[in-house]
């Protein structure tokens, strides 16, 4: 038997993204150019909490069963602060296929090791 939990590592914790929880965090970081470049290779735009929470709403959603999208809040395993999100696109079931992306917008999460394992989870999935 399996003992180890599917979405949680020593540096980061993965759970469903919550429009009513997560929409103001990810608003503001929509005002920082670092987060921005990881998202979207368009044009730059900072959105609203109501913009952001619409989108997630959408993301969310979807229906069950063979859904297209799944998407994740990468958390912080101490203390819980939210750090980035991830989201698998664009899934293929049947071909075991997606693709992955992934942006962190809280600074403290940049260059110490939350994205690789972030990454070590959502391949494991």
């Amino acid at each position: 038997m399996i003992n180890t939990p599917l979405f949680v590592g020593q540096l980061v914790k993965l759970s469903p993204l919550e429009p009513e929880r997560d929409a103001e965090t990810i608003a503001r970081w929509t005002n920082e150019p670092e987060y921005l470049r990881q998202l979207t290779d368009g044009p730059a735009q900072p959105l609203s909490t109501a913009q952001v929470k619409k989108q997630l709403e959408k993301a969310t959603k979807g229906p069950g069963g063979m859904r297209r999208e799944l998407p994740f809040a990468i958390h912080a395993h101490e203390g819980g602060n939210m750090l980035g999100s991830l989201r698998f696109e664009r899934i293929q079931w049947s071909h075991g296929d997606a693709q992955l992306r992934l942006a962190f917008g809280a600074p403290e999460a940049w260059e110490h090791g939350e994205a690789a394992e972030t990454l070590h989870l959502a391949l494991h999935y």
